[in-house]
């Protein structure tokens, strides 16, 4: 799927997974998919329209920086998206998964999250975290 240019016409369904979408930059068409799963969408920046969705795991996008406008989803999954470096923002998220997200400096701002996982970080201070019941910490280094 590498080619594929647009999104538009897929804002109707509940569920989409979009793999290896290189040239994919822009998916103002995913307006209002509940669940959106992107994979190896390397061009993209702007997740922005994803903000209604309940559920959204981004693995292998790399450029993805500004993640703040995901912060009322239920369930959000961030795996090697090297461009996030703050996420101070998602504290009311109900489940957060931070994986290999070398860049992200900083936990704080997430200690309301109910459910957080935390692995591969790099140099993060998880002490604002102190006080939370925080699941998969242990590999945080």
């Amino acid at each position: 799927l590498s080619a594929v240019p647009s999104t538009w016409g897929l804002g109707g369904l509940r569920k989409v997974a979009l793999v290896d979408c290189t040239e994919l930059c822009d998916i103002a068409g995913l307006i209002g998919v509940r669940e959106v799963e992107l994979v190896k969408c390397t061009s993209l920046v702007d997740v922005t329209p994803l903000a209604r969705a309940r559920t959204a795991r981004l693995v292998d996008c790399f450029a993805v920086e500004a993640v703040f406008a995901l912060r009322h989803l239920h369930t959000l999954s961030l795996i090697r998206c090297y461009g996030v470096t703050d996420v101070s923002a998602l504290g009311s998220l109900d489940t957060l998964n931070l994986i290999d997200c070398l860049n992200v400096s900083s936990v704080q701002g997430l200690s309301g999250v109910r459910r957080l996982s935390l692995r591969g970080l790099l140099f993060v201070d998880v002490g604002p975290l102190c006080s939370v019941q925080v699941l998969g910490i242990a590999q945080v280094h």
